[in-house]
């Protein structure tokens, strides 16, 4: 098996453990896996990880699916998948939550670092400090939702449709995209696909990873979406808060953090006629 660090193989050959105060530690007792039943396995891991900027695909129904060696056999306190593996396409140990979508990765760390000190490593997820780096999931694995039928894999260095690189800029996308394309998630795909496939995802919370061309082209889809959008006029109650027509949420038009400009939150164009206490 190649596709493992050296140490890392050596060290599960001759059978030994990682040595250290079990009965302190937050993780308990664990075993790691004999070397002859190392494999590759998929870990599916939910999108929205509270740790990193917004996740871009947080709203599909769907996972990322990391492909990893997962080196811990069993645990006496937790659920050992993800809780320590090694993952090949980007050569880094790390610890994965994958109900929290959290993939703490350990760069530049080799085996022999985990083996002399492997609480450092094994409570990362619970040390307050942040040991380790938290990899955004999007730039790295591909996200997949059977139910949509779809798979969306990290971007590649250059679009194939302009012939232009893939580049971090200081932007963010249109204003409007979520709504859009949570409206109807089939079509925006279908769209993205053929006509802005790498408009651009969070590269940090100030920056987009993608293709401006691209990301132009989505914006100019959005907008005509949100064109295609009737205005829908609605009557205000005497608190002055209104139904929205699309999502039925009731709000206060004041409210400009739900209804700005005469949009709600949900992309709904609102018309709001003041409350008329002679009206029956």
């Amino acid at each position: 098996m190649t596709m493992i660090p050296d140490d890392l193989r050596h060290f599960l050959e001759s059978k030994r453990q990682l040595a250290y105060d079990t009965q302190s530690s937050i993780v308990g007792e664990i075993t790691l896996k004999a070397f002859g039943d190392l494999s590759r396995s998929i870990i599916r891991v939910y999108p929205g990880c509270q740790s990193i900027p917004d996740d871009p695909y947080e709203s599909l129904d769907g996972t990322y699916q990391v492909d990893v060696f997962d080196l811990i056999a069993s645990s006496d306190k937790y659920s050992p998948e993800g809780m320590f593996c090694w993952i090949p396409s980007l050569e880094l140990f790390a610890s994965i939550d994958s109900e929290h979508g959290d993939v703490l990765a350990f760069p530049k760390v080799s085996w022999s670092m985990v083996a002399r000190n492997p609480l450092k490593y094994l409570e990362a997820q619970w040390d307050a400090t942040g040991y380790g780096k938290r990899l955004y999931p999007w730039l790295h694995f591909p996200f997949v939702s059977e139910d949509l039928g779809i798979r969306l894999s990290p971007y590649p260095k250059t679009c194939e449709l302009h012939q232009s690189s893939i580049r971090t800029w200081r932007d963010n996308r249109h204003p409007l995209f979520e709504v859009i394309r949570d409206a109807d998630p089939e079509e925006w795909f279908a769209a993205s696909r053929d006509r802005f496939p790498y408009s651009g995802v969070p590269a940090s919370e100030t920056k987009t990873f993608g293709c401006k061309n691209c990301s132009k082209l989505e914006s100019i889809w959005v907008e005509k979406k949100f064109d295609e959008i009737p205005v829908a006029t609605v009557k205000a109650n005497a608190a002055g808060f209104v139904k929205c027509p699309n999502c039925h949420i009731h709000f206060s038009a004041k409210d400009q953090t739900v209804f700005l400009d005469g949009v709600h939150h949900c992309g709904q164009k609102i018309n709001v006629l003041p409350f008329d206490s002679g009206t029956k």
